[in-house]
């Protein structure tokens, strides 16, 4: 609803009726959104009173309300029960259900009740605009926390990897050291356990071959 204006009682002949005409109408018209909120109360009540299972069919004989009528209203009370009744008197039944619907973020209630409270006056069809931007904008930042939640794990596995390339470098400048610093190479030791054979082996070999040929290897091996 938009900022009213005083109205212009000039030339009317019978202005206090109409005064008070227009007192009754804002009350009734105050009051309903606090008629909402009292009868959710009042349902909230009866629902925990019937126990499971006997709700529905006491809306349906009382009332011939639903269970969606139902929920709209209880869900009124639950939201905005504690909220002065003139902070929320201007906006539409059909507003308020939307507004208390459990799908609409909390930050969407308090920009329409901000809203309405300055004389604005809200639609369902805003209501729902809103509710799409702030399901975009939380889609998008839900997005942009996954693409930032892959790159961190990327960069730790870089990470790991960089330490590990890191350590191999580290090893290699140290066997690199110590080899220009002239360190002894690894000899490994063998053992001989049973020399005898090859030694009457090679006796035998030597016995056989010609004197001139032994005369041949003893000089070979003193040179």
């Amino acid at each position: 609803m938009n900022a009213m204006l005083p109205f212009d009682y000039s030339g009317v002949a019978e202005v206090e009726p109409i005064r008070e005409a227009a007192v009754r109408i804002r009350l009734r018209m105050s009051r309903t959104a606090q008629d909402i909120i009292e009868i959710g109360r009042d349902l909230i009540e009866v629902k925990s009173r019937l126990g499971h299972g006997r709700f529905l069919g006491w809306i349906e004989a009382e009332f011939g309300m639903s269970d969606r009528a139902a929920r709209n209203f209880m869900d009124v009370a639950d939201r905005f029960g504690s909220v002065k009744s003139e902070t929320i008197s201007d906006l539409t039944p059909t507003v308020l259900y939307a507004l208390a619907a459990p799908s609409t973020p909390d930050e969407v209630r308090e920009e329409v009740v901000q809203r309405a409270a300055a004389g604005e006056s809200i639609t369902t069809e805003e209501v729902r605009r809103l509710k799409k931007q702030v399901e975009e904008r939380d889609a998008s930042l839900r997005t942009l926390k996954g693409q930032k939640d892959a790159l961190a794990s990327e960069n730790q596995r870089l990470s790991e990897a960089d330490r590990a390339k890191a350590g191999e470098i580290r090893r290699l400048n140290e066997a690199l050291a110590e080899a220009e610093a002239g360190a002894p190479p690894e000899v490994k030791t063998v053992t001989v356990t049973d020399i005898g054979p090859w030694m009457e082996a090679f006796r035998a070999l030597w016995l056989s071959a010609p004197e001139e040929a032994r005369s041949q290897i003893k000089a070979e091996i003193v040179a």
